[in-house]
């Protein structure tokens, strides 16, 4: 027998696509005849390359992989400057790919953080990854510090796929908002 449980959980009408360079039009026309509550945008590759698989990535030399890097902030701040989503997600992706991390610099970040305090864009800190092997959230440390000190401001995203991944990721990331005094932005939706 099923019990029935009252809550007060709202519930939107979103979507979480991915944001390639060119295709501005394409994006802009799909998000005004689907009339989503609120969008969120995603870089998952470079030159069609998936940011997420290390096979793309495992014969490239340290200036391939420098290179896949550039790309990846490129296209980070294009969508930033887009202004054709509310939400950024995972700002620093390419960090989970082994062969790709590290590769960041300091000018990478200062690209990123530039754009996004320029933009309505929010991006999130992300809990997707926290828990298993990577142990980060997105944004990561460096990334993070310069993003608050260009005053961009931050709303939460859990990047659960299950819904038994929330539970765990949200108390994550209360904690990681409470220890770096950041006051999770709100969107108008």
């Amino acid at each position: 027998e099923w019990a029935r449980t009252e809550t007060e959980i709202e519930i939107f009408d979103a979507v979480e696509m991915d944001y390639v360079p060119g295709r501005e039009a394409d994006i802009a026309e799909f998000l005004e005849a689907a009339g989503f509550d609120y969008a969120v945008g995603s870089v998952h590759s470079v030159d069609g390359a998936d940011v997420q698989w290390s096979e793309n990535f495992v014969e490239l030399d340290d200036d391939g992989r420098r290179a896949v890097v550039d790309g990846y902030y490129d296209n980070l701040a294009a969508l930033a400057d887009s202004e054709l989503f509310d939400i950024a997600a995972h700002a620093d992706l390419i960090e989970r790919t082994p062969e790709l991390r590290g590769y960041s610099t300091v000018e990478h970040y200062e690209q990123a953080a530039a754009a996004f305090a320029d933009s309505d864009t929010v991006p999130e800190i992300n809990a997707g990854r926290v828990l298993d092997d990577y142990g980060e959230f997105h944004p990561a440390p460096d990334l993070l510090t310069t993003l608050l000190d260009h005053g961009v401001e931050f709303t939460v995203g859990s990047d659960a796929h299950h819904p038994e991944e929330v539970g765990r990721r949200i108390d994550a990331l209360e904690r990681h908002f409470d220890d770096h005094g950041i006051e999770p932005a709100t969107l108008d939706v």
